[in-house]
């Protein structure tokens, strides 16, 4: 049984609002890593998206975007969990498609699973 689960957030993703994007194709010319997509619509103007599996989270586009239209959230990586089981606590993760910075997550149950030692009394190696 879980007692405790928390979101996992690591880095940012660019996410453009199409509302106020003029398609002026800035976001897709500075993008080293491809990950600005052109749609054509079939309507006068082009619509930009974020591909989130290529975006690297440079910021770079958020930067020289003209029209400030490119919001830059921090990216939801996966889960972690402090669960109760028949030995004792247990704290793991849940790590996100394609996700990264799995590093970064194993050092935050790392230092999660010390706490409940601690606040345990229990012994840590």
């Amino acid at each position: 049984m879980n007692w405790r689960r928390e979101v996992f957030r690591s880095g940012h993703e660019a996410v453009i609002r199409e509302a106020d994007c003029v398609a002026c194709g800035d976001c897709e010319r500075v993008c080293r890593f491809g990950a600005v997509r052109r749609l054509d619509s079939g309507q006068e103007s082009p619509k930009y998206v974020i591909d989130p599996v290529a975006c690297e989270g440079c910021g770079v586009c958020v930067r020289f975007c003209p029209e400030e239209a490119i919001d830059f959230p921090e990216r939801t990586c996966g889960e972690w969990f402090v669960s109760e089981t028949r030995c004792g606590p247990f704290v793991h993760a849940k790590l996100g498609i394609a996700a990264e910075n799995s590093g970064k997550l194993v050092s935050l149950v790392r230092a999660q699973a010390r706490e409940v030692a601690k606040t345990r009394g229990s012994i840590w190696c």
